[in-house]
């Protein structure tokens, strides 16, 4: 079964760095961007 990719957006490391440990239990894959253009790349590919 493939897993659900969450895409965490946000300029604060303190919050991606908490709401990736929020998610990590739930067995997704998680990716980051720091920034709206980063997210946004990320979100095309």
């Amino acid at each position: 079964m493939k897993k659900t990719n969450i895409l965490v957006v946000d300029d604060s490391p303190a919050i991606r760095k908490s709401l990736v440990n929020l998610l990590e239990p739930l067995d997704v894959n998680i990716i980051e961007a720091e920034n709206g253009s980063i997210g946004l790349n990320h979100a095309i590919n």
